[in-house]
């Protein structure tokens, strides 16, 4: 038997991959168990590894790098005519092999629960790992319905696969009938107000689009909106008065700013999504990077890369190479047509998504429909 670097162009490896994937999506679905298709396998972090016997292709296994000292296991599958001949156990002691020459302090894996999974907790167990909390952005994933109203959020908090009611405040401000740059900083605290109050007996968090914060005013914003019950914001890191982007330094002093109002204010896991606007505003990648890291390092839980509509959004590699830079933190506008889907962006280790006006777009146009179907009797 020989392991070795596999290659994801081979029709046997790309067979036996596709099959790994329907397998799991039978045993549990690809969001549960994080299984990665052919498409985010090719991401320069992931190496695969693929197990023969002359031509015969015998299994295969990846080595994800979560970062400088962190590995993780991924996409361990025997070939179904191969089975109990060992051939996991060697492809794991090749990639711990291959951890510990990349100096690597620790070692992860991801494996179901359920009892169809037993066969593999049992070799992990022989072979050394234990079991732990959630790792990287495990358990973190999140998509988000963005709503607009008291109507909309009361709906989308009453699914229990919602967890956060996020607002967008170009949907909220479509929903006043005004655009989004000339709603009032004090007409945003009263339609947020309006909507924690319409969701309260959900027991779901709140977290609302604010734009930059109403420039100077951020700190009473972010206080009005505490006092709401808010329990996260969206802070761009375009100054809407002065037209032109907060340096670096400077947005990430305003990210610091919220938090340290949110501790003072005494609430616990305040999420501060920061958006950058940099690819909108004709800046490059690498500053978004720069940008990014810097967000992270002041606090921030996410930052959000907007590309706009006139470039297309973000690109499929703009995804994997801020996935990278930002070890998953990174949340992204669902594209509605051609785009990657929400699995796929949970499976390339996305960890926030957002849906923006999806959910308006689609309540008008049903509105329009009705409409025109009563009046047309």
């Amino acid at each position: 038997m020989l392991v070795t670097t596999g290659d994801l162009n081979n029709s046997k490896v790309q067979s036996l991959l596709v099959h790994h994937f329907r397998d799991l999506q039978c045993k549990g679905s690809a969001d549960t168990s994080f299984v990665l298709d052919l498409t985010a396998l090719r991401q320069p972090s992931i190496t695969i590894f693929t197990a023969w016997d002359g031509d015969e292709l015998l299994g295969c296994g990846a080595l994800k790098e979560l970062d400088a000292t962190h590995g993780e296991i991924k996409s361990m599958r025997t070939a179904p005519e191969h089975t109990r001949k060992g051939v996991a156990k060697n492809i794991v002691h090749h990639i711990i092999t291959e951890a510990r020459r990349r100096n690597y302090t620790r070692l992860s894996l991801e494996t179901g629960t359920a009892s169809a999974f037993s066969d593999a907790q049992r070799l992990y167990q022989r072979l050394g790992f234990e079991e732990c909390r959630p790792f990287c952005d495990y358990g973190k994933r999140i998509v988000l319905a963005n709503i607009y109203d008291g109507a909309s959020a009361r709906i989308v908090a009453s699914l229990p696969q919602s967890h956060v009611i996020a607002t967008a405040i170009y949907t909220v401000a479509e929903a006043a009938g005004i655009k989004d740059e000339t709603l009032s900083r004090e007409e945003l605290v009263r339609s947020t107000k309006a909507i924690a109050a319409s969701i309260q007996n959900f027991n779901k968090a709140l977290t609302v689009d604010i734009r930059d914060g109403y420039g100077k005013m951020l700190e009473i914003t972010v206080k009005e909106l505490i006092h709401a019950g808010v329990v996260g914001v969206n802070l761009e890191d375009f100054d809407n008065d002065a037209k032109k982007m907060y340096s670096k330094s400077e947005a990430a002093d305003r990210i610091r700013t919220v938090l340290q109002l949110v501790k003072a204010a005494g609430v616990p896991d305040f999420v501060v999504n920061a958006r950058c606007d940099t690819l909108v505003n004709n800046g490059e990648s690498d500053e978004v990077i720069q940008r990014g890291k810097a967000y992270l390092q002041a606090g921030t839980t996410t930052v959000f890369v907007w590309g706009g509509s006139t470039r297309g959004g973000i690109t499929r590699d703009e995804v994997f190479q801020l996935v990278k830079a930002f070890d998953g933190r990174l949340n992204v506008l669902l594209a509605s047509k051609n785009g990657l889907s929400t699995k796929e962006l949970a499976t390339i280790g996305v960890s926030r998504i957002s849906i923006g006006h999806t959910l308006q777009l689609a309540a008008l146009e049903k509105i329009k429909e009705v409409a025109q179907s009563i009046l047309s009797l």
